[in-house]
């Protein structure tokens, strides 16, 4: 009986390409931290007890640029109720498919290019989300003023 053909080496046994593993080290080490900070983010801006969503459009381009017909395709970076909790969250709407709108995605689950592209912005939402604080201050107060008015005379 033949012997059986040489089997292939497992890529654990294969020797190491060492330029390859110096790649995948220093992306990996760099996407942890650039996470870290995202996380850090969000857990400064869970700290404000912010009463509604808060979104930031950063990028629009047209839909259609050889038909000038005004839809646009907009990024938008969100500090958003999301998977459970408030999230700093990203999505992109189109103008011709609202109903698609707004299927937010936590950013540290975004591919890394969104997560490269948001970092300039989060400055941005951090003030939209102080501002939506804020703003409902005197909001709040009306209605508890109202409430209490209300309940004064029953």
């Amino acid at each position: 009986m033949p012997s059986p053909p040489p089997r292939a080496p497992s890529p654990k046994s294969a020797p190491t390409d060492p330029r390859k593993q110096q790649a995948v080290e220093a992306l990996n080490k760099r996407y942890k931290e650039l996470n870290k900070l995202w996380e850090d983010a969000e857990a400064s801006l869970k700290e404000i007890p912010v009463p509604c969503d808060v979104i930031l459009t950063y990028k629009s381009v047209e839909a259609y640029p050889d038909r000038h017909n005004g839809a646009g395709i907009h990024s938008q970076l969100g500090f958003v109720r999301a998977k459970g909790g408030w999230r700093i969250c990203q999505d992109t709407s189109h103008d011709d498919f609202p109903e698609l709108d707004y299927d937010w995605k936590p950013i540290t689950e975004c591919r890394i290019d969104i997560r490269l592209e948001a970092v300039p912005h989060i400055g941005k939402l951090r003030e939209l989300v102080l501002k939506a604080a804020e703003d409902c201050v005197p909001t709040l107060d009306k209605a508890i003023a109202e409430l209490r008015s209300s309940l004064e005379k029953w």
